[in-house]
């Protein structure tokens, strides 16, 4: 019986551990442009859409040769922009999971939303993240990424 309740509290204990951390949660703009992932510790904004060839300021993921889906546009920025809560930034290749879910958030111009403890500010030419205790973050559009 002893062995059994100590089993239980075990078996408890790691589901409400393995609860306890906040889902990561998805935002995309009202244009479909931008899609991204929002943690507790970092946001990671991907160009994303049709004929999308990244954000044009990053630098050059691939060239047209190396493209894995015609018709290529050139060059292939790349398509990636991730900041930390400690103000990191770094350029990535890659691709959020679940591309364009029922369940993305939409960032509605003029509006300001609070998630996982990041204030976004949704403005025409972009959303721009802050990080609520740090004030690091970053301002994202295709043709413009600033991080702070």
């Amino acid at each position: 019986l002893a062995m059994l309740a100590g089993l239980i509290a075990l078996v408890v204990g790691t589901t409400a551990r393995a609860h306890a951390y906040p889902v990561p949660r998805f935002v995309r703009t009202e244009s479909g442009t931008l899609r991204c992932i929002i943690k507790m510790e970092s946001v990671a904004c991907e160009a994303s859409g049709p004929g999308s060839t990244g954000f044009s300021q990053a630098p050059i993921a691939r060239a047209e040769s190396q493209c894995h889906s015609p018709p290529c546009p050139g060059v292939i920025h790349f398509d990636m922009a991730q900041v930390t809560a400690s103000g990191t930034f770094s350029w990535s290749a890659g691709d959020i999971a679940g591309g364009g879910t029922p369940e993305d958030q939409v960032l509605r111009n003029g509006e300001t939303v609070q998630i996982l403890g990041w204030a976004i500010e949704s403005r025409q030419d972009g959303p721009q993240f802050t990080k609520s205790g740090t004030g690091h973050g970053m301002f994202v559009s295709i043709d413009n990424v600033r991080p702070f």
